[in-house]
């Protein structure tokens, strides 16, 4: 099956939504996206993996209808397109829909009237240039720090992507940028992501 134009991915986790120190290092974290769209989604300790699909869900429900009343250009949020409930479908799908999502979320602040535990998801559309440069680019960087590949934040159409690996362990996305930057090309060596991510594994198995 092709990877979806509408991808989804969790990118942050609030504990406790009461503490502005944590909504403010959220708020600071970089993890935007061209034309993405964020939905918080509050959690239980007791929240199965459905559950929570439920709610976010009912949130792209909610903000679909908002944006087609106020005619909100850019990617379009919808609860019926089969490719938005298809990438709702791929959360949490190393797991059981039974299975509990986060075992660690704070209980109902009745106080309150509100879930304190946020899961923070990005939709994206993958097909849009602008966006897939910025996932490009961000994968670059998890590259170069030596992290491991997850299925979890990006389409596995990524892995076919290439880059320029140097001796240091610098890498750049093509000859140009690593020339603009003072290197010389000759010492780069061109790889996919496939290799990269898989070479970064082996790292950790040894």
């Amino acid at each position: 099956m092709n990877d979806p134009k509408v991808f989804i991915r969790p990118v942050g986790r609030i504990a406790d939504v009461r503490d502005d120190a944590q909504m403010l290092k959220f708020l600071m974290a970089d993890s935007d996206l061209s034309g993405d769209h964020h939905f918080m989604v509050p959690v239980l300790p007791t929240d199965t993996v459905e559950d929570v699909r439920k709610t976010l869900r009912t949130m792209i429900s909610v903000q679909a209808e908002a944006s087609s009343a106020r005619g909100a250009a850019g990617f379009p949020i919808s609860a019926t397109d089969h490719e938005w409930i298809e990438a709702v479908s791929q959360i949490g799908s190393d797991k059981d829909d039974t299975a509990i999502f986060d075992a660690e979320a704070l209980p109902y602040d009745s106080d309150r009237a509100q879930c304190p535990t946020n899961i923070v998801f990005q939709a994206f559309d993958v097909s849009n240039e602008a966006t897939a440069l910025d996932l490009y680019m961000e994968l670059l960087s998890r590259a170069e720090r030596g992290e491991e590949w997850d299925w979890k934040q990006a389409p596995s159409t990524f892995l076919d992507d290439t880059c320029i690996r140097f001796p240091d362990g610098a890498y750049y996305s093509r000859q140009e940028a690593a020339e603009d930057d003072g290197r010389d090309a000759s010492e780069g060596v061109l790889m996919s992501f496939r290799q990269v991510f898989g070479m970064n594994a082996q790292r950790y198995k040894i």
